[in-house]
């Protein structure tokens, strides 16, 4: 749609979504930890931690194996997640502006910003709305179980954000209740009750859930019950999705989310938990946690760029192959439309011998190809 709308090629608008999600990613995810910690220096730092070593493991894995993953960066994958990456971000960081005021004028705005938000990962990314909801779930319960004297507009405000949410579930129920029922076994969905207690995002999670305890015991006055509980709803997020399952007693694809989305979840409710154990220390201790934080920092970055370094390389192959092959698909792209109207030939048939040039075909001329790998 936005190639169309532009005028630009599909090709370029995914390179295009590339820069676009990098910027709006940092920029929402940076905004959500400023509304948290409440420090824009510590925010910045902790943008760079959790989108760069969200992914560590890979980089791990490939000085242990040799063999370099396809998802460095994962949360710049295109289009899903990176195109709705952001809306995680945002719809958090909305959902806690909303409790904290107390005008409702200006609560009602981030009510429906979170509504919005939520929207935009229902009809996105499965793995994407689920993770939200989920965190949603948890903030909701343990907001209303710890707050006394404003409990009834913690309610309120959870309620109202609450509607909208089941608002726009709906209709994605109902047209997932009207799918074909082998889509299930294309898409491995495994019917199953098995706890999964132990992949690392939990363990991170278990770990920010331990730190949060300290606080609690050495709370000073400038945390807020609210700051206490975002984080504790983001480190319990990892366990909730990947045991879901006891409920329904069903499991999609689990993988995803500790690719894609709870891990850096996970790396956000560590690194906000260890910001919040920082300011119960002395100013000697915070120091010396200033000096630890920038050469995290800076490790992050490094393994960032690594990671990029890792990606290019990775498809540099490809890349050349579809470069070379690119004439032709020009050339069949000017043939496929007709001279009267400009209109798209969508009745021919092509058939790409190597899949790579299968892939990348419809993205430059319109005939329907016979197979691709990602149909």
């Amino acid at each position: 749609m936005a190639a169309r709308v532009t005028g630009a090629s599909s090709d370029q608008v995914m390179f295009a979504l590339t820069l676009i999600a990098a910027v709006v990613s940092s920029l929402a995810l940076y905004w959500m930890l400023q509304c948290v910690i409440n420090d824009p220096r510590e925010a910045a730092l902790g943008m760079l931690i959790v989108l760069t070593l969200g992914t560590l493991h890979l980089v791990i894995n490939y000085f242990w194996t040799g063999v370099v993953s396809v998802n460095n960066l994962a949360f710049l994958r295109r289009y899903v997640p990176s195109a709705a990456f952001p809306f995680l971000f945002i719809f958090c960081g909305a959902v806690l502006r909303a409790v904290r005021l107390a005008d409702w004028r200006r609560k009602l705005f981030w009510i429906g910003l979170a509504g919005l938000s939520f929207t935009v990962l229902v009809y996105s990314y499965f793995f994407l709305w689920t993770a939200a909801l989920a965190w949603f779930c948890c903030f909701s319960i343990i907001l209303v179980l710890v707050t006394k004297e404003e409990r009834i507009g913690a309610i309120g405000t959870l309620g109202g954000a609450g509607v909208l949410m089941a608002l726009s579930l709906s209709p994605y129920f109902i047209l997932i209740s009207q799918r074909v029922h082998s889509t299930d076994q294309a898409l491995a969905l495994e019917l199953t009750r098995r706890p999964d207690l132990f992949r690392l995002t939990e363990v991170l999670g278990f770990v920010a859930l331990l730190g949060l305890v300290y606080v609690v015991r050495h709370k000073n006055h400038g945390v807020t019950n609210e700051t206490l509980v975002f984080t504790a709803a983001l480190a319990l997020t990892p366990f909730v999705v990947f045991n879901q399952q006891l409920i329904h007693g069903r499991s999609l694809q689990p993988f995803h989310y500790g690719l894609f989305v709870v891990n850096y979840v996970a790396i956000a409710a560590l690194f906000i938990t260890l910001v919040l154990v920082c300011r119960t220390l002395s100013s000697r201790e915070q120091k010396i946690w200033r000096v630890a934080i920038y050469a995290l920092t800076f490790l992050a970055v490094l393994s960032g760029a690594y990671q990029a370094l890792l990606a290019g390389r990775r498809y540099a192959a490809a890349n050349f192959l579809r470069d070379s092959a690119l004439p032709a698909m020009r050339q069949l792209a000017v043939m496929g439309r007709s001279a009267q109207g400009q209109s798209l030939d969508t009745n021919s048939l092509v058939l790409c011998t190597d899949v790579t040039v299968a892939d990348t075909l419809p993205t430059v001329a319109p005939q329907p190809i016979m197979w691709a790998p990602h149909m």
